[in-house]
């Protein structure tokens, strides 16, 4: 039996910008609305990895009322205007609000994000800051100084799942706050669950702020020019007046590399069917940043994240969950990490080349690239950027080697190397995308800067 003939392509292919800065660096309270975060179980979750993520998914709540003239309010910086003072609060205060667990995923968010007081083994028992009663509660994502999810812990918007993986500490701590959703069919996965929980809270977000789901227009980013590429009609030229646009929504998936290559491959087939015209899914871990492109035109940048500037970041995110960090801090912070990168690249440069590849501002090896037809053949795909760009090369796992009309196959391109900022992805068909993007030292631990992605 012949096979079904393919849907024809959409009139206007997608034309989006993906940047990992905007989205972990400094979310702007737009990206805030609009994005939210999956927590998988499996290996432990860096601390560092779930703070950026609580950073770029608490959506902003609204201003608290104006003080009465004449009152001033106090803050960790000292003496400022009520009405600045008010706005930070509003505008950096870091919570749960966009976290969503699936299953285990509550254990790995209960340790990621206790106090660093708390003892190695109450985190491992799910018992440090203990689970007791009243105070405070975290059904609404909040930080819960005594509540259940107490040790300076965030607390979920909901966990989901069959359940069958919470240790009894987390488990308790979840049913107190009232965000705990038994899904026992065993029909879907709990990613799939948990992405169900996710759509339910972007939409909610939507109709209480009016934007919850995003959308283009409200993104302060600005939009970024396709670059051209050599021999390729497919790909805009600079002076087009079309642009690509950040994704309507995005969801950040974190976990689940548990060591089980049916887990971890079952979990890459789910950002094929996760990702749509409105929603963009990426996976944050092992491995770096992976991602499926949908066919269009995509800029891709990682541009000025490095492990100094994500550790600047996380500490920003953990101050704005216990007091309130005003834009002023989070600007010195980046600062900060932007002249310790500077000092490590002189240095760097006074000791010669690190690496025979491009480099990046910090002289590390530029990151890898995979583009990976996963989900089915890719009939035609155009780069620029790379080490090694592709131009109208056809993508196919089983026909790798060959040639059909004239058109090179490949099977895949793996090993290839980001050549300059922002890579250009011109794609006929879904395509999954992976960057090794360092996010900590390697090796590095502690809690301001997370520990190694296992």
């Amino acid at each position: 039996m012949a096979a079904p003939p393919r849907p024809a392509p959409p009139p206007f292919p997608l034309r989006r910008h993906h940047s990992l800065a905007a989205l972990l660096l400094h979310p702007p309270p737009a990206t805030r609305r609009r994005c939210r975060a999956l927590l998988l179980s499996g290996s432990p979750l860096p601390p560092a990895l779930v703070w950026l993520a609580a950073a770029a998914t608490s959506p902003p709540p609204p201003p608290p009322p104006l003080p009465l003239d004449g009152e001033v309010l106090v803050g960790e910086g000292g003496e400022a205007s009520g009405q600045t003072q008010a706005r930070d609060a509003a505008a950096d205060a870091i919570t749960g609000g966009g976290l969503v667990c699936a299953d285990g995923g509550a254990n790995a968010l209960w340790d990621a994000t206790a106090d660093a007081d708390d003892n190695d083994d109450a985190r491992r028992d799910g018992r440090g800051g203990g689970v007791g009663v009243g105070g405070g509660g975290g059904g609404g994502g909040g930080v819960c100084g005594g509540g259940p999810w107490a040790g300076g812990r965030l607390a979920p918007v909901a966990v989901v799942g069959d359940l069958d993986s919470l240790r009894p500490a987390v488990r308790a701590a979840v049913a107190a706050a009232g965000t705990l959703l038994a899904a026992p069919s065993q029909d879907e996965g709990d990613l799939d669950k948990g992405m169900a929980a996710v759509m339910a809270s972007l939409a909610a977000g939507e109709a209480a702020g009016g934007e919850g789901g995003g959308g283009e227009a409200d993104d302060k980013s600005p939009p970024m020019v396709h670059h051209r590429a050599a021999s390729s009609a497919a790909t805009v030229d600079a002076d087009d007046d079309r642009r690509c646009s950040p994704p309507p929504a995005v969801v950040l998936l974190l976990g689940g590399h548990g060591g089980r290559a049916d887990h971890d491959l079952g979990n890459y087939l789910a950002l094929y069917r996760h990702t749509t015209p409105g929603v963009q899914v990426y996976r944050l871990g092992a491995g770096g940043w992976t991602f499926v492109l949908l066919p269009g035109t995509h800029t891709v940048t990682a541009e000025g994240v490095t492990p100094a500037t994500v550790a600047a970041a996380v500490a920003v995110a953990r101050k704005g969950s216990a007091t309130v960090a005003s834009a002023a801090a989070a600007a010195a912070a980046a600062a900060a990490a932007a002249a310790a990168a500077a000092a490590a690249a002189a240095a760097a440069a006074a000791e010669g080349p690190a690496t025979d590849g491009p480099v990046d501002g910090a002289a590390r090896p530029m990151p890898s690239v995979g583009l990976l037809p996963l989900g089915g053949p890719v009939g035609r795909v155009t780069t620029a950027g790379l080490v090694w760009d592709l131009d109208g090369i056809r993508l196919d796992a089983a026909a790798g080697g060959s040639a059909a009309g004239g058109v090179r196959v490949l099977a895949a391109s793996t090993s290839n190397r980001v050549r300059a900022w922002p890579v250009t992805v011109t794609t006929s068909d879904p395509l999954l995308v992976t960057l090794g993007i360092p996010l900590w030292e390697e090796g590095g631990a502690g809690e301001a800067g997370g520990g190694r992605c296992e």
